[in-house]
């Protein structure tokens, strides 16, 4: 059963066509890669699976229709783990992860002895328990993107959206991030997870299924194994070649290429 399901989805904005008859499955336990050049509509077809954008076509979560949910029910299903780009709360991660929780309180409910277990297990599970009371302004880039989902983690849902997850942030941190994401992926939990990235080597390294969007279409949705070279050209538009080395090697641009 699909956790998140999309049928001829169209999303238009400023006279623009953004995203064109998507159709796509999320299932449990599948880590879901969505690729594409700048302008591809990677990031508005996350915001459309989560009702934060005006569109044409079905998307149903659970089984559910988008358009039957309010916003908390949509909470109690997905998550979504911002780009780092967008700024940093006034807060801890400590208060970031319960603030996430509103989707499951009442409106004067505190956080009691299960609630706190839940949160306390999140930070715990991205290494930032001992950093939870420092402001999200002191901590590091991988730090604060590490508390982003940890705040996800927290709220408890079937599906984590991660958008652009490591943009902006340097080799070291990236690095950080991919490690937890990996992680996350191999637990084996129900959860499923879908990412959009321009990040070729990180889509292929993290992803069990990779969708390919090209001026706001699906262009490709298969297995990682089955992308190289000649895929990735035609969706980029650039020549790309796959550098090996006994590590498994990277597939890059040809032009970057030294």
């Amino acid at each position: 059963m699909s956790i998140v399901s999309v049928r001829d989805l169209t999303v238009q904005m400023g006279g623009r066509t953004i995203l064109r008859d998507v159709n796509l499955d999320l299932r449990p336990r599948e880590a879901l890669a969505v690729i594409g050049p700048n302008g591809a509509g990677k990031s508005t077809l996350l915001k459309a699976i989560m009702g934060m954008v005006p569109h044409r076509g079905r998307v149903a979560l659970d089984r559910r229709p988008l358009s039957e949910l309010s916003p908390r029910q949509v909470g109690r299903i997905i998550a979504l783990v911002p780009q780092p780009s967008e700024g940093r709360p006034p807060v801890t991660p400590l208060e970031l992860a319960i603030l996430s929780r509103y989707p499951w309180q009442g409106s004067f409910d505190g956080v009691g002895c299960q609630e706190m277990a839940l949160i306390r297990s999140a930070l715990e599970a991205v290494d930032l328990w001992e950093l939870r009371d420092v402001p999200m302004g002191s901590l590091s880039g991988g730090e604060a993107q590490r508390a982003l989902i940890a705040a996800a983690l927290a709220q408890d849902t079937r599906c984590l959206v991660l958008d652009e997850p490591t943009a902006s942030l340097d080799y070291r941190h990236q690095c950080e991030v991919l490690r937890l994401l990996l992680d996350l992926r191999s637990r084996g939990e129900d959860r499923g997870m879908i990412m959009a990235t321009h990040d070729v080597n990180l889509a292929l390294r993290w992803a069990t299924r990779v969708v390919a969007l090209r001026e706001g279409r699906v262009v490709l949705d298969r297995s990682p194994e089955d992308l190289g070279p000649e895929e990735l050209s035609s969706v980029f538009q650039v020549r790309f070649r796959r550098i090996s080395d006994p590590q498994g090697g990277c597939i890059m641009p040809q032009e970057l290429m030294l």
